[in-house]
């Protein structure tokens, strides 16, 4: 049922109970699908085994079916290399091709690797089957299985040398100099027109910012958090570079890449790019405000709506006013935050690392800080060593409250997922040593007893 996806009805009622709601995306269920199969082929080889080494007729007769299917795979496999062209137009005619599929040549060539390494398992069945030394037969098939592990997408993918992997262009080089973490952000209709070998490396998208230990809006594609994506879809969809701002103000970018020329007085030119036939253009955004803000104005709002509404409205002012998620003004901890009052106050970051990053403030009243890093479960933020709630706010990000005076603020990335998974790896591997040792026993035990009757 989670293999095939919302194919079933089953699926759309499992996604809505728990725990199947806490998974990220449901393209993850594959996971749960893919364990039960390597289970259960891990049980079978087993009953393939036992059944061979007592002669088992079933087990022969299930072999030598399994041998002649095999033949199918074979000739799918070599229509499909001879006529590709022709599976290929039949496959784009019945729509299974993107935006619903994945990409025509990619599924062809996965069609392919699965009907060549099922043929050839089939194979080696009945040389299992026939071979004296069936350890040795073992040990091939766990290297095919590897191979297809590591050799999945040999010849699809092009390749390119490291060096020119990893060499800094022009556009590197500029947003290197960025002082502290400052974010820049890759235009939809930029990203689409430079996507070719290597999709966007040219252009630095969004995916190649960690190599170089830059900051981008984008993030990485499989690593999406709903309500973070929900804010760059509304990025993605501005009519103009000015409505844009307002969002470039709420995430903190300050570098904007783009296909085409921007006039307009905010945005100035650093560098243009030639790669092909086009041309990318990097401009930094000069009222950028930084990504750590202090706010006495914030608006209480009850559901995620409400704040797409408010972002998408051209009455809403990003430097001025923040839009808090799930509370309201009673629940918020009684600092006595001065509404409308015009705050004096700055924030320096001390340091940033991927699980924790140290602030420290200075602020005249007593105030919210806003951090433009995702919402997400697991961090904790202190105020003096002291724990502090995060609020969700503008949709995606972070903010807590201070108070006034000279302080130092640390977030803290302690996930309950990874410590809970922590404990349950260590039990499973004792859980195994266990197995191992009573299994030895079993089978000493089992050697004494035949001596003793010998």
């Amino acid at each position: 049922m989670f293999a095939l996806g919302g194919h079933t009805p089953i699926y759309r009622l499992l996604y809505h109970i728990p725990p199947f709601n806490s998974v990220r995306y449901p393209v993850k269920f594959l996971f749960l699908f893919f364990f039960v199969i390597a289970v259960t082929s891990g049980i079978g080889i087993d009953r393939l085994r036992e059944g061979i080494e007592k002669k088992d007729m079933t087990t022969k007769m299930i072999i030598h079916i399994v041998f002649y299917s095999g033949f199918i795979f074979a000739a799918l496999w070599g229509y499909i290399n001879l006529f590709e062209a022709d599976v290929f137009r039949f496959f784009d005619a019945k729509g299974f091709k993107p935006d619903a599929y994945n990409d025509i040549y990619f599924n062809l060539h996965n069609i392919k690797r699965f009907l060549l390494f099922s043929f050839v398992f089939c194979v080696i069945l009945l040389v299992y089957l026939r071979a004296r030394q069936k350890r040795f037969i073992m040990v091939v098939i766990a290297f095919l299985l590897t191979a297809d592990l590591f050799l999945a997408n040999y010849g699809f993918y092009h390749a390119a040398s490291w060096d020119w992997y990893i060499s800094r262009d022009r556009f590197t080089e500029n947003l290197l100099k960025s002082e502290e973490t400052e974010r820049y952000f890759v235009t939809k209709k930029t990203a689409k027109e430079f996507e070719h070998f290597i999709p966007g490396r040219s252009i630095m998208g969004s995916p190649y910012a960690s190599l170089f230990g830059l900051y981008t809006i984008g993030g990485s594609e499989v690593m999406r958090v709903t309500h973070h994506d929900t804010f760059l879809q509304m990025l993605y969809g501005v009519s103009s570079i000015e409505d844009a701002k307002r969002f470039f103000d709420v995430s903190g970018v300050r570098y904007v890449t783009t296909s085409y020329e921007v006039a307009d007085k905010e945005f100035k030119l650093l560098q243009s790019l030639k790669s092909g036939e086009k041309i990318a253009y990097l401009y930094e955004y000069t009222s950028y405000l930084g990504r750590f803000l202090l706010f006495t104005r914030a608006t209480f709002v009850k559901d995620d709506k409400t704040v797409i509404e408010k972002l998408q409205s051209n009455t809403f002012d990003a430097r001025k006013e923040l839009l808090l998620l799930g509370v309201t003004s009673s629940n918020v901890n009684c600092l006595n935050v001065a509404k409308n009052k015009d705050l004096h106050g700055k924030v320096k970051l001390l340091s940033y690392k991927a699980n924790r990053f140290d602030l420290e403030y200075e602020a005249d009243s007593n105030a919210f800080l806003y951090v433009s890093d995702t919402y997400y479960p697991g961090w904790r933020a202190y105020v003096d060593g002291k724990e502090t709630k995060i609020y969700r706010a503008n949709l995606a990000f972070r903010a807590i409250e201070v108070p006034k005076g000279k302080h130092t603020v640390v977030f803290k990335y302690v996930p309950l997922s990874f410590y809970l998974g922590l404990c349950l790896t260590i039990i499973g591997i004792l859980l195994c040593i266990f197995l191992v040792i009573r299994d030895r026993k079993t089978i000493t035990n089992h050697q004494i007893t035949i001596t003793k009757h010998q």
